[in-house]
């Protein structure tokens, strides 16, 4: 039994991992993208002005 509920557990941890990244994944999507096109013009710039 108590092999049982570790395996429950641990079904209901990953499916919490998987509902939190299916709803914020959108989120992070968006923040890495404002980071990387920031980044990209920033480096742009640089190279102009090289």
């Amino acid at each position: 039994m108590a092999d049982d509920t570790l395996y429950k557990l641990i079904f209901i941890i990953i499916y919490i991992i998987f509902i939190f990244n299916y709803y914020y994944y959108n989120l992070y999507d968006l923040i890495l993208a404002n980071i990387f096109n920031s980044s990209i013009k920033k480096l742009k710039m640089l190279n102009i002005k090289l």
